[in-house]
């Protein structure tokens, strides 16, 4: 026997799309704590300064602040800016 669910076509897709968007959290929470440990070594448990550079590339890295273009007439420099991921929320 066979039975059929007017709304299981509509929760399956909602719930693939909660399961993308579970994936994409752990990922980013992921980069965030390969990036927090380093960090954390280095610049509260050790009596030696993080290189700030070092801190930079290793976000860039991992996604966490992107590459962008000043927009100053002077400037012609690369400059970063947080990743979507890394974004403040309203």
């Amino acid at each position: 026997m066979s039975v059929y669910c007017q709304n299981c076509d509509h929760l399956r897709a909602e719930n693939e799309l909660l399961e993308a968007q579970f994936a994409t959290a752990k990922a980013e929470n992921e980069r965030l704590k390969e990036f927090a440990r380093p960090v954390i070594r280095q610049e509260c448990w050790s009596i030696f300064e993080q290189d700030g550079l070092e801190i930079q590339k290793l976000a860039e890295k991992l996604g966490l602040i992107v590459p962008c273009t000043a927009t100053e007439e002077d400037v012609d420099e690369t400059i970063f800016r947080f990743s979507e991921a890394m974004k403040e929320s309203d």
